[in-house]
């Protein structure tokens, strides 16, 4: 996990455990939540038709138990190749469980089909530096 912050924006990216794809998790003083991006898919787990919204399920798991879903829409973008989420509507309590867990596994909703896995190692800090950029000096 990486996290490079300018004065009021941050973002965290990883790359899946079996080097299948890249997360990129941003947010913006401005606004309310958290923003995803996956890019170099090669998986079938997900469908390529360009500005239709897929379902996600992302599961984090962790030490003591700690279990935690989150269902996303990932719109896919044919041009760049990669799907997001639209805008910054992940709810910020997804920092919680980003900073906890040690493995956060994305799957097709609709399938239960595996996208991608991230170790979580580093991102207790990239969690921080996120809040501190783009909540705690806003105010928010």
């Amino acid at each position: 996990m990486e996290a490079p912050q300018g004065s009021d924006w941050a973002e965290a990216s990883a790359q899946g455990q079996n080097h299948n794809t890249w997360l990129l998790a941003k947010c913006s003083s401005d606004r309310a939540g958290i923003g995803l991006t996956l890019r170099d898919f090669w998986g079938t787990a997900l469908g390529r038709v360009n500005g239709e919204r897929y379902p996600v399920l992302i599961t984090f798991a962790g030490a003591g138990g700690l279990h935690a879903d989150y269902y996303v829409g990932l719109r896919y973008d044919a041009g760049e190749k990669e799907w997001s989420t639209d805008g910054y509507d992940i709810p910020r309590t997804f920092l919680d469980a980003f900073a906890k867990g040690a493995t956060m596994r994305f799957d097709a909703a609709a399938t239960a089909e595996e996208i991608a896995t991230y170790q979580l190692k580093g991102s207790a800090a990239a969690a921080r530096k996120m809040r501190e950029a783009c909540w705690e000096r806003s105010g928010g």
